[in-house]
């Protein structure tokens, strides 16, 4: 689904709107890029945070429109095509939009460490995943329903992907 979704949104126009946004989630995904420095709640997932940034390297993707959140957005019925079921648009390269459905489903969907091969052939895979991971963590240190139960899913992730960068 994503590979198709971004195959038809990789000639839109950046949407003006995006940079107004000061939403949890913007302001996460410029932490996590980053473009903006945030506070970040150290006990819920701040102090992973800093620890990942570590990780991050600059990287030569080309951004486009995507969608940020496709894990919880699709839903699926048999043999019928995927059905998408709401659009949370970014502008960031179609390998990071893949990065996070990983980390969500390695987080929160009980996929096996298996899945981040599965898609390391996209380019620059490992410094997706850390930015996808930053998001993530930077979401849950911003976000006022954060649980430590969500975190503990955050921080098997950071476990795993971190071996892989």
């Amino acid at each position: 689904m994503s590979v198709r979704l971004h195959g038809a949104t990789d000639m839109l126009p950046r949407p003006r709107f995006l940079d107004a946004r000061k939403d949890v989630f913007a302001t996460a995904d410029r932490a996590a890029w980053g473009e903006e420095l945030v506070e970040l709640d150290r006990d819920k997932g701040g102090r992973l945070f800093e620890l990942v940034t570590a990780s991050r390297v600059p990287i030569g993707l080309k951004s486009q429109v995507v969608h940020g959140d496709l894990f919880g957005n699709v839903l699926f019925d048999g043999k019928a095509a995927p059905a998408l079921i709401d659009f949370s648009p970014f502008w960031r390269p179609p390998e990071w939009a893949a990065a996070v459905i990983v980390v969500d489903a390695l987080a929160w969907g009980g996929a096996d460490q298996g899945i981040l091969k599965r898609w390391a052939h996209l380019a620059e895979w490992p410094q997706a995943l850390v930015r996808a991971l930053l998001f993530r963590l930077a979401v849950h240190a911003l976000h006022p329903r954060s649980t430590l139960q969500s975190l503990r899913g955050l921080e098997r992730a950071t476990t795993q992907i971190l071996d892989l960068v």
